[in-house]
């Protein structure tokens, strides 16, 4: 069974070893992307939401354009990672 203990206590271990110096399997910097894009959109929906019978068209974009900016910031860094680390591994082999 997928959601046992014995699987939620691995995971809440890995987690909490992600912000430690300890080596862990989940990536820190990728956890605090995640939940920083997360708490935007979840304040960005929220706005929109709550404010659905005053805002027009503008006024939604102008609330949602930062998030999509932010979206494509962090691909574009993402990438630039990924490229930067196999051009890494690459020269190490």
């Amino acid at each position: 069974m997928f959601f046992g203990w014995e699987n939620i206590k691995k995971a809440i271990v890995e987690w909490i070893k992600t912000f430690s110096n300890e080596d862990s399997f989940l990536s820190s910097k990728r956890m605090n992307r995640f939940i920083f894009a997360m708490s935007g959109l979840g304040l960005t929906i929220f706005i929109v939401w709550h404010n659905r019978d005053k805002f027009s068209a503008t006024d939604n974009l102008i609330v949602i354009s930062p998030l999509f900016a932010y979206a494509g910031f962090e691909l574009t860094k993402t990438e630039k990672e990924k490229q930067l680390n196999k051009t890494t591994n690459e020269t190490i082999s």
